[in-house]
């Protein structure tokens, strides 16, 4: 058996086939989100470290009510040192991840050390290592790493889980009668804390986990009655008096809950009914992930339109049942069991709830997927300490190992290459509207850039082709008809009226997203650049119908941007 010694160069090695499993994908290119937040936003491109730059870029965000500024600022300092190159922005986002892996494994460590009551010394050593390889390879959380404008999630990951190290550390010297051990729970709460809920709001979560780490640990029991008094306080204050707030919010105005679903394509019983199966689907994922079911977009997740349609709504609600009864159950007897899932399941009660968020992403798993793969290592371990460390007994180790880093190294390599990894989306999952509107987008690129006419007229084809399938998936989806309309724009082939119309009824009458204001402001922008032509007529149709919609703001610059257009034309 190894000794302890040789910890330090397995976590080395560890994080070094991190980076070599993802190394290929930092050759990516930049996606979705990445252009209205990172390549269209010049508000963080910049070229000094100014005061006035480095404040328009913290406030240059959409995403999320608070604009996360942290992420931001990031993304800023990302273009200063090297421009518009997706590697070094997926490089920042890899080196994120390995320093929160280092995190996750210190605070394993620690959580091993306190919640069992006789640590064995192999149980303490390897576990944590193991679960934070584990967490560092799984092909689940690459989505965060690859996908450059994830590092909002990855950010708040980050300072979520130092914070909870920070916090077990405190509360470790307040019980050793170590008064500086406040001084650790206050930089947990007081910086961690904000930095993760800066970088994006799901790190409002924070509060739980260390409740959770309390509740099972420390069980707030302190060597003196004013510090539990003032543990009392602090999360009467930072947790449960802001539950009670939302609670009553809800109770007494229920519209800030309901009203954003007017933007979306399902109501909020079916919202809830759909993440059942969800919470199901991420579960299998982290348990045996496969890449042909993993993927960028999941909008081909079938809705559920009540608790038997489809009929595994019910069993995944009795599955969750399950596993939550077992948590309450075993929560004296197998504390990292209990610990683990009810880690996974407070991490998903922002985005898998109730909240007017799309039904699926990958990247909601980042943090969540830790108290799984905490309990996956926990008991091979266990398993290899009591039969004996041998070849048979670690065997089950290796081969995870061996799986996770395949599908995670195949995964990169797919996306280091936007067209095929569009082709290979879209294999996978044929019925996405977005991934359509993906493979459309592609051939339209390769149309732009062909000289041979022949070929040129080939990939025109089989854009528009996409982009029709793209809008015939989804009867509110607008990303396909725009995709038309700027293939019409670019390649200045004769507008396609009928694609052009069910745009226009779309954008006056449907849910209006996020993205429709990204496609005019894309539009706007491809009219200065030279790149496009539109007739005046298309271009004022198009706002005339926005303007009509209710859910319309005109926000995002777009309305100026149409404002200026009016005037270039006059002139």
């Amino acid at each position: 058996m190894l000794i302890k010694k040789y910890s330090f160069l397995l976590i080395f090695c560890s994080i070094v086939l991190t980076f070599i499993l993802y190394y290929q994908g930092l050759n990516g290119s930049f996606y979705f989100d990445d252009n209205p937040n990172i390549v269209y936003n010049q508000a963080i491109q910049i070229n000094t470290l100014s005061s006035e730059s480095i404040k328009s870029a913290l406030h240059s965000g959409h995403a999320g009510k608070l604009g996360r500024p942290i992420a931001m600022l990031s993304f800023a300092l990302n273009y200063y040192h090297s421009g518009l190159s997706p590697y070094y922005y997926k490089l920042t986002n890899l080196f994120i991840h390995l320093l929160s892996g280092i995190g996750l494994l210190l605070l394993s460590r620690q959580l091993l050390l306190s919640l069992l009551v006789k640590p064995n010394k192999n149980i303490i050593l390897w576990v944590p290592l193991l679960a934070a390889s584990l967490w560092l390879i799984h092909p689940l959380n690459l989505t965060t790493v690859l996908y450059i404008v994830q590092r909002m999630a990855g950010l708040s990951a980050l300072f979520c889980i130092w914070g909870m190290l920070c916090y077990v550390l405190g509360r470790l010297k307040i019980n050793n009668q170590k008064q500086y051990g406040w001084l650790l729970i206050a930089i947990s709460f007081f910086i961690f804390f904000p930095l993760a809920l800066y970088s994006k709001e799901n790190a409002a979560l924070f509060p739980i986990y260390c409740f959770l780490i309390e509740f099972f640990i420390f069980k707030f029991i302190t060597p003196e009655k004013t510090q539990q008094k003032i543990l009392f306080t602090l999360y009467g204050i930072i947790l449960f008096i802001p539950l009670i707030i939302i609670l009553g919010k809800t109770v007494l105005s229920p519209q800030w809950l309901l009203s954003p679903y007017q933007y979306r394509d399902f109501t909020l019983s079916e919202r809830i009914f759909t993440e059942l199966r969800v919470i199901v689907f991420y579960l299998k994922s982290i348990l045996a992930p496969v890449n042909s079911e993993l993927g960028l977009n999941h909008d081909d997740f079938i809705i559920s339109t009540s608790l038997f349609k489809p009929v595994s709504t019910f069993f995944a609600g009795l599955f969750i049942i399950f596993l939550l009864t077992l948590a309450f159950i075993v929560r004296h007897k197998q504390p990292i069991l209990s610990f683990g899932i009810l880690f996974f399941f407070s991490a998903h009660l922002i985005e898998s709830t109730i909240i007017s968020l799309e039904l699926i992403h990958e990247h909601r798993n980042y943090l969540a997927d830790f108290g799984i793969l905490l309990i996956i290592a926990y008991y091979l371990i266990q398993f290899a300490n009591q039969k004996g460390w041998n070849i048979k007994t670690l065997f089950p180790v290796i081969v995870i190992i061996v799986y996770l880093s395949i599908t995670t190294l195949i995964r990169a390599d797919i996306w280091s290459n936007y067209n095929v990894h569009a082709l290979i989306e879209l294999n996978n999952h044929p019925d996405s509207p977005r991934t359509n509107y993906w493979a459309g987008r592609v051939y339209a690129i390769l149309a732009n850039s062909e000289t041979n006419s022949s070929n040129k007229k080939i990939y025109i084809n089989k854009a528009k082709n996409y982009f029709i399938n793209s809008s015939q998936l989804n009867h509110s989806y607008t990303d396909g008809l725009f995709g038309m309309l700027m293939l019409h724009g670019i390649e200045h082939i004769p507008l396609d009226k009928k694609a052009h119309i069910m745009l226009i009824k779309r954008l006056a009458n449907g849910s209006f997203s996020a993205n429709n204001y990204n496609h005019l402001n894309a539009i706007f922008n491809c009219i200065k650049a030279k790149a496009c032509q539109f007739k005046p007529s298309t271009i004022n149709e198009i706002m005339t119908a926005s303007s009509k919609n209710s859910l319309f703001s005109g926000g995002w610059g777009v309305k100026a941007q149409y404002n200026q257009y009016k005037l270039n034309s006059i002139k």
